[in-house]
């Protein structure tokens, strides 16, 4: 796409990526709101420089997602930023609860996962050593504490009630999963043992229930590209490798 799209019909434009675990949360929040039908998708290719039309017209620092509000012809960039916008604009969602309290331990939850794996799951790719793939694991450990002290039978972080909190986990979860598999080739086989996917399965039940959990709704299903996202990290991880 070298010049951008033409207006859209639909009440919002969302502009994703399939690779992105940020952009993957606000597909999520719209699905989960009943208003994925009401959306333009865009995909962005994030492996390519972002072009001029982006730049200029929609985020001028290059990132996605952005979210596009037709009817007051707004803007908004940043996932979390979108995600509670349209949690708060589709309440019935149940995505945020009425309670501040309720609300406030839903964006706890949110900030601490992200300090947990935020540092970690970037650094185990490109180190793809024993010391940054058992650091990576270890905040997996972590973050299975912090869903038991909060509910340990789940599904979902807050029990049996979809939240805010899970929509924004869970991409992450998946991307982790998802190239720390040997298969895919990007971490070398017998670095760690066993890979990060096996062990969550056999040593992590709380979250290997909560990840289940999510694969089967709906949402996940419709706005998650397995092969996609493995394809593509490889191909960006041996571009990397070259350069």
């Amino acid at each position: 796409m070298t010049s951008a799209p033409p207006p859209s019909s639909k009440p919002f434009t969302l502009y994703t990526s399939k690779l992105c675990p940020y952009a993957h949360r606000t597909e999520l929040a719209l699905h989960e709101s009943q208003q994925f039908d009401n959306v333009e998708l865009v995909q962005i290719d994030l492996l390519k420089p972002r072009e001029a039309w982006y730049l200029e017209k929609i985020n001028s620092v290059g990132k996605v997602p952005a979210l596009e509000v037709s009817e007051h012809k707004t803007i908004i960039p940043e996932s979390l930023v979108i995600a509670n916008y349209v949690a708060e604009s589709y309440p019935e969602s149940g995505l945020l609860p009425n309670d501040p309290l309720e609300r406030a331990r839903v964006r706890y939850v949110i900030e601490r996962a992200a300090q947990l794996i935020g540092p970690h799951y970037p650094a185990a790719l490109l180190k793809r050593d024993e010391e940054s793939l058992n650091g990576l694991y270890t905040s997996l450990e972590e973050l299975e504490k912090l869903f038991n002290s909060i509910s340990t039978t789940g599904p979902f972080i807050f029990g049996e009630k979809l939240s805010l909190a899970d929509i924004a986990v869970a991409p992450f979860l998946a991307r982790i999963l998802a190239t720390t598999d040997e298969d895919l080739g990007i971490v070398p086989a017998g670095l760690i043992s066993p890979p990060i996917p096996e062990r969550m399965q056999k040593q992590l039940p709380r979250l290997k229930n909560f990840f289940d959990a999510m694969k089967s709704r709906p949402s996940w299903a419709s706005t998650f590209d397995e092969d996609f996202v493995r394809k593509m990290s490889k191909q960006a991880f041996l571009a990397r490798a070259k350069a």
